[in-house]
């Protein structure tokens, strides 16, 4: 069998009768008036970025896009530092401000 790439378990027969479950991790949060910034990545950008590191980065940016490429950028460039690689995918909103 291959290298495993979880990933893209999702539907593999062979993975799943080795024992590889593609059940996601998943936080449930209400979010509350003081949120500001949603952040969806794949674990890749957790292995390289604290949750705060994450959204400091964000936050620095007016643009969702220029937001997510840097939050990738510097997850990948801490996983280099770290001697580790991984497939690091991030999406980044802008929640709105309630009224």
């Amino acid at each position: 069998m291959p290298g495993l790439v979880v990933t893209r378990s999702v539907g593999d027969e062979l993975a799943h009768s080795l024992g590889c479950l593609a059940d996601p991790e998943m936080l449930e949060i209400e979010l509350t008036s003081r949120d500001r910034i949603l952040i969806v990545a794949s674990d890749g950008v957790w292995d390289g970025l604290s949750n705060s590191r994450a959204i400091e980065i964000a936050a620095m940016y007016h643009s969702a896009a220029e937001a997510s490429r840097a939050v990738v950028n510097a997850a990948l460039e801490s996983l280099q530092r770290l001697g580790m690689g991984d497939n690091v995918t991030a999406v980044v909103t802008f929640l709105p401000v309630p009224i």
